[in-house]
Formats: structure tokens, sequence, C-alpha cells
């Protein structure tokens, strides 16, 4: 017992003297898995989500026919797009958001840049030519091709919690035809097929239904809004007439 005691008392010298260190390690300190997934993982948006139903999808370019809305010189699947607005009240992202038609996943929505209110979005497939934009207006890619149907179908952008944030159906389309909003910018208002522009065109992605910048077509105003509390790009020129909202469907 003695010699045992003897033994503990001189390796409690040698620690206390400083002499003793602990060997080198051969390896490297492994890191939590969270840390290394956060290093990989892309910069949050600086702004919210978008909610359910702030999106309202306003035009359907379904068949380009002669359309080469992407600019590559070549009219095919490529050129078809769905127009919507951002109708919320502050910049959101559409991190997690997927296309749907006709009850079928197309795929999800690249990128989660933030939305300013008010602002147009262009959905194109991920193939497409970057378009040229007008201020108010951005192209919002889809992984893979929209594949829209000619006979019509039903749209829906949902959101990162699978709920809704736009939907809209149109019917059978006629080629280099779009369907817009009777009243633009309006949810509850149906689709037609678009009037025919100056241009000789009959779509009007990305621009107003007149051809003009996207900061002129704010969509009609819930009744009671506040126009001064909006920024005086988002203020309509003048007010349309509105249906009362118990009476929408």
């Amino acid at each position: 017992m003695a010699k045992v005691h003897a033994t503990i008392l001189a390796f409690f010298v040698v620690i206390t003297s400083g002499c003793w260190q602990l060997p080198a390690m051969p390896f490297a300190v492994a890191q939590p898995a969270a840390a290394a997934t956060a290093l990989s993982s892309p910069q949050p948006a600086a702004c919210r989500p978008m909610l359910t139903g702030e999106l309202v999808l306003n035009e359907v370019l379904a068949a380009p026919g002669d359309q080469d809305l992407d600019g590559d010189g070549v009219v095919n699947g490529r050129d078809e797009a769905i127009e919507a607005r951002y109708t919320g009240d502050e910049p959101a992202h559409l991190a997690g958001a997927q296309l749907w038609v006709a009850g079928a996943l197309r795929g999800p929505v690249l990128g989660n840049d933030c939305v300013a209110p008010g602002d147009l979005l262009v959905f194109t497939g991920h193939r497409a030519a970057t378009l040229t934009m007008a201020l108010g207006a951005q192209q919002i890619r889809v992984q893979g091709a929209l594949e829209l149907r000619d006979e019509g179908a039903e749209l829906e952008v949902r959101g990162a919690l699978a709920t809704p944030l736009g939907r809209v159906s149109y019917g059978k389309v006629a080629a280099g035809v779009s369907q817009m909003r009777v009243i633009e910018g309006d949810r509850w208002s149906p689709l037609q097929p678009h009037e025919l522009l100056p241009t000789g065109q009959r779509q009007s992605i990305g621009h107003c239904r007149d051809g003009g910048a996207p900061s002129a077509c704010w969509p009609i105003p819930l009744p009671n809004m506040e126009f001064a509390n909006l920024p005086a790009r988002l203020r309509p020129r003048h007010r349309q007439p509105q249906l009362d909202v118990a009476t929408r469907t």
C-alpha cells in the first residue's frame, strides 16, 4: 500500500511541476455538423417569406406562337411565361416556393432575392434566356420547363409550407396570345385573351397590359386602402371601380 501511495504522490508532483504535457493529437477536432452546414448554405434573404395570397397570377403565355419572349432567336417552350404581381406591403422572398400546373409539380422556384411591393414577376423555365426587364419587373426561374397546357389548366405557386401564394385557372389558348386578368392585378378577376396592341403583339408579359412600365399598372386597391402611406411609384394613377369584397368569389 505504501508503494501505491508513493507512486500517486510522484505522479501528482510531476503534474504540478509543469513538466508533464499531453501528447500531440494526430487528428483535427471535428467541427459540429450544424456549423459545417451553415458554411455551405446560401445566405438567407434579408426579408420575410411571401405569405398566402400575396401573389396575383396576372397573365399566362402558354402557347408562344411567334413570340420569341426570351430573345434567343428561337421560338419554343422556353418562351412560355407566367406573369404575377406581388401585392404585399413589404419586401418578401420566394425561397422554398414551387410551381404547380394542373396539380402536378413543375419544379421549385430558384433563388431567394427580395421582391419589392408592387413588382411584376415573370416566371420562366430555368433554360430560358435572360429577359430584358423594365424597372419594377424581374425574372423568376423555375427548375425545369413550365410545360403549360394548351387546353388550359390551374396554376398555383405554393410557399415553403405548401400554402397557396397565388393561383389562377386559364382556358384553351391560341398561339401567340396570352390570357390576362380582365382587371389587371385583381385576384378575383377572370382571365381573357389579350387585346391586340399597337405593336402587333397580343401579350404584355413583364409590362402593363398597354405595354407601359410596370410601375404604372399597380393593381386596383382594396376598399379603404390609404394611398398616402404608399410610396409614390405604387400609387395608382386613377381609382378604378371596385366590387364589394363580400360579393367576390
